[in-house]
Formats: structure tokens, sequence, C-alpha cells
């Protein structure tokens, strides 16, 4: 079978012609992303991969075409056709470099190729020994072997168990979000920021400077505790704080009026909640200098509940602002409990127990005998 290549042109596609032999010394141009570009000549006989070229212009290892060496392929088209990235040989000037010029490059990139292998070594050493003691640095994390048959379920595990390490007193959904993906969510409770800092390791795919492409690409940390292709946050503005936008508009001077609610936002997105704030509500700054400083956020915090314990091991604990939770050997008690309107959660923060809300603690505490 023939093989027929087409090259895209600003007029479609159209047949591309078979490079014949360029002298060695060929000036060629590499178009990157961004309008970058580098150098190469031409070094050595068109082979079966095209022609040898080496790197003439400045060498980074962060460049669009970083390699020191490359080729040259056999249907290349010259720069007077350009279109899009790639290498170009220059049928303009028809610029050969000397020969003198030409060993320089190859000795160069020969140098180049030396020390790139060298930052790979360095590279390979420091990985093997990050994995080796990521472990102790996440004693809460649970390494996620390559044969697990539910990863998602484990990366949600360890996804769940930093957010507590991190933000114990504070809490969150954590629900599949498409494929591979996971959205952590909130309300008020912490900026947005800070939640993103600590979970952003999480994500197992990176996109290069062109964002055209989201690949795996995993860290150490990924390899160790696993990663998703996307970790989506997102904090919400509860419904206690919207309503809040009359008495910001009450506060603002008449030019912010209009945007009354933009700054409600604007406010609630810089400010952190503790998860068991009430009461919320906007107080005016009356010594203001700037829009950033027309009024704060004021709350009330509930009284903590001293805990009560019985000889037996029982606990009865504050768990949210309108809720508390008994917890310890409640099994003897699990029918009492349920007819005490209690529901058996094991996935509270405090351990696995039973949740009620605060109208029936006294009656919980006095048929506890606590």
């Amino acid at each position: 079978m023939k093989l027929i290549v087409h090259n895209f042109t600003p007029n479609g596609l159209q047949k591309a012609q078979p490079l014949n032999e360029l002298p060695i010394g060929m000036k060629v141009y590499a178009y990157g992303a961004f309008g970058s570009e580098s150098i190469y000549c031409i070094t050595g006989p068109m082979t079966k991969r095209g022609q040898e070229m080496c790197l003439i212009s400045r060498w980074s290892p962060n460049a669009y075409f970083a390699s020191p060496k490359n080729y040259l392929d056999t249907y290349s088209k010259p720069v007077s056709k350009k279109f899009g990235i790639g290498f170009y040989w220059d049928d303009v000037d028809n610029h050969i470099f000397p020969e003198s010029r030409v060993k320089a490059a190859i000795r160069r990139a020969e140098w180049i190729e030396r020390k790139i292998a060298k930052m790979n070594e360095e590279k390979r050493q420091a990985e093997q020994n990050e994995l080796a003691e990521l472990p102790g640095r996440y004693p809460h994390l649970t390494p996620i072997p390559n044969d697990c048959k539910d990863w998602y379920r484990a990366v949600k595990a360890n996804i769940v168990a930093e957010l507590k390490h991190h933000f114990p007193d504070h809490k969150f959904s954590v629900n599949k979000d498409g494929d591979r993906s996971v959205r952590i969510s909130w309300y008020d409770g912490l900026v947005s920021e800070k939640v993103d800092d600590v979970m952003r390791k999480f994500e197992s795919h990176k996109s290069d400077v062109t964002g055209d492409y989201w690949d795996f690409l995993p860290t150490c940390f990924n390899t160790v505790f696993g990663g998703m292709k996307f970790v989506f946050i997102n904090r919400y503005m509860s419904e206690e704080v919207k309503k809040l936008t009359k008495q910001v508009k009450e506060i603002l001077p008449d030019r912010y009026k209009a945007v009354d609610q933009q700054l409600l936002r604007e406010y609630w997105s810089e400010t952190d909640f503790p998860f068991n704030a009430t009461n919320i509500r906007v107080v005016e700054n009356p010594d203001a200098k700037g829009v950033d400083e027309l009024f704060t956020f004021q709350y009330d915090m509930p009284e903590k509940l001293t805990s009560v314990a019985s000889p037996e091991g029982i606990q009865v604990v504050e768990y949210s602002p309108k809720s508390f939770a008994v917890i310890g050997d409640t099994k003897p008690l699990k029918d009492k409990l349920k007819a005490l309107g209690g529901k058996f959660n094991f996935r509270l923060t405090c351990g696995a127990g039973w949740i009620f809300p605060n109208t029936l603690k006294e009656n919980v505490v006095e048929a506890l005998q606590l």
C-alpha cells in the first residue's frame, strides 16, 4: 500500500511532496506555541527518520522543543509555506551555517543530552526517595495498591481523610462528578483558597501552557495515595447569608446600593465562618476608607456542651449547633436510643453513634441516667 501524505495549509489539505536531502548546515526554524521560536541546523544525511538536526539557539528544558537533537521528516515544508507549529527549513535566505558552527552544534547537543540524562537520573532518585517517605508524611492516608478494584472509593476515602485532618471542625460533601473526577462542596465555612491549597494535590492530570489537552501525569503523591482527573472545589453561600442583602443595602452609601448583592458575595468570599456559627449578620464599619472596608460579618457561637459520660463509657457530646450525639458502646442500648428518637450513623466525625436534635437532649440524658 502506497503512503500518501497531506499537509494542512491555509487553503485546506494539500498533497505533500517528499523532501530532497538538504545540505549539511541548512537553517531550520522550529515554531512552538505562543509564537516561541528556536533555530536548528541540519547535521546529518537523510535516513528513515529524516535528517538529523541540532539546536543552534539557546537551550531551555522548558522550551516547546526542548530536545537538543531532532529530525526533519521527509515531508517537512519550507518556511515560505509555514502553517502552524512545527519545523520549517529556510528557503527564503537559504542560510547554511559554516562547518565549524555545525560541529560546535553537534558537540553542544551531545553535552546537553548528557546533562539531561543526569537531570533525569537525579529526578528519578528523588522520586524514589519521596515515594518511600510519603506514607510517613501522611499517616492518616491509606496507600492504594496498583491492583485496587475500586479506585474511586479508595481515592475518595483519602480525600475525606485529608479534609478531616486539616479541617476537623468543618463539614464537606465529597461526590463523584463525571469520569474520574470529584466535587468537594460546602456552605459558608472556609474560603475556597484554603481548601483548594490542600486538596489540589489529588489532581493527577495536567495540561501544558496551551491548554489543548489534559493528560495523566501523576505526582509521587498520586502514585501512593491516588488522584482524580479533576478536583472541583465549590463553596456555596447559605440561605442565611443570602438574606443579608437587605441589611447590606441599608448600610451601603447611595453610590454602592446598586451593587449590594455583588459586594455581599465579594465580602463573603473573603471571610471564614466557623462551621457552627449562628445568627450571621453584617455590621457597618464607621471608619471605612474604601469599598473593601464598608462592613464586616459577625456571628454567634453556641455554648460548648459539656460531654456527659456514664461509667459504662457512653458519652453525650455536642455534634453541631442543632444536634448532639451519643457514642461509645451503645449496642446494648440500641432499642432505647431508637425509641428516644435517635438515628444511628457510623460515619459521624466523632465516631459511630446515635444522632439526636438538641431539643431531645434533656430526655436522652435523663433516660440514660447520665
